[in-house]
């Protein structure tokens, strides 16, 4: 069960935050550095009691090294129902940031939605793409894109994926 709480912490996060910047937001004020034991923030850190960073920690690092410099947002329509997707434009090149929503609360015994196929037209061509951390110590796996592509095909559930465009 921790497992799976500490990966949803890391999903919502990220979620919250692009959309809170994507509806307008300037700035984003984390409440709980750490766990506080016997609190009903008992959990809530982005690292736990001895200091070490959970997924959280480094979910929104990911997220926010990524998005640094950005200049604008805006919210993307793929056509697909359930597709929450937002374009980051930077110098050179554009982060776009996409998840699946069903919109059915998760619990640890609620089977994951099925992950849908999404064919993500870039605006700039070539990049990469990852799936945020959602386990203790995982590392970033960046998958390339060719130069010559104009899109990329992911699956897609409800962990966010982060895409690089012409950077």
């Amino acid at each position: 069960m921790i497992a799976w709480f500490r990966a949803e912490q890391a999903c919502l996060a990220v979620k919250k935050a692009v959309v809170a910047v994507g509806s307008g937001c300037e700035r984003i004020f984390l409440a709980s550095l750490e766990d506080w034991p016997g609190s009903p923030w008992a959990f809530h850190g982005l690292v736990d009691q001895r200091g070490d960073p959970k997924p959280v920690f480094n979910a929104l690092s990911l997220l926010f090294q990524t998005l640094e410099g950005y200049e604008r947002v805006e919210a993307l329509d793929l056509g697909e129902a359930g597709i929450r997707t937002f374009r980051f434009a930077l110098p050179g090149g554009e982060t776009i940031v996409l998840w699946a929503d069903d919109r059915v609360l998760q619990t640890w015994e609620t089977p994951p939605a099925e992950p849908r196929r999404v064919r993500l037209p870039l605006a700039r061509r070539g990049g990469r793409w990852t799936r945020i951390p959602t386990a203790k110590d995982e590392e970033t796996r960046w998958t390339g894109i060719a130069a010559g592509q104009d899109f990329v095909a992911l699956e897609i559930g409800e962990t966010p994926v982060l895409v690089e465009a012409g950077r």
